[in-house]
């Protein structure tokens, strides 16, 4: 079996709910007679799914490749290649 192990994690949106809290964000904002804690609290959910979108994307190839390894499809080697490449591309 390939992959797998963590059900295609590297695969997944973890934030595809952004748009109906975008919606909701544009609503709190708009039903505000002032400036809303509920709608800046939303915004800034926003921004923390688009944080988490960015490291998940830099994350895709480690994730990857270990559920590749936990399926037995791919080797410890890879595992480890693809942890370095990650972590060269955080130093830049």
């Amino acid at each position: 079996m390939s992959g797998g192990s963590y059900d295609y994690l590297y695969a997944k949106d973890l934030v595809d709910l952004y748009g109906s809290v975008e919606e909701m964000a544009q609503r709190l904002s708009q039903l505000a007679e002032r400036d809303s804690p509920a709608a800046r609290d939303t915004w800034t959910i926003l921004g923390l799914m688009d944080a988490i979108r960015s490291m998940q994307g830099r994350l895709e190839g480690v994730w990857h490749a270990v559920e590749w390894y936990d399926s037995c499809d791919y080797s410890r080697d890879q595992v480890d290649e693809a942890v370095k490449k990650y972590e060269e591309g955080t130093r830049r």
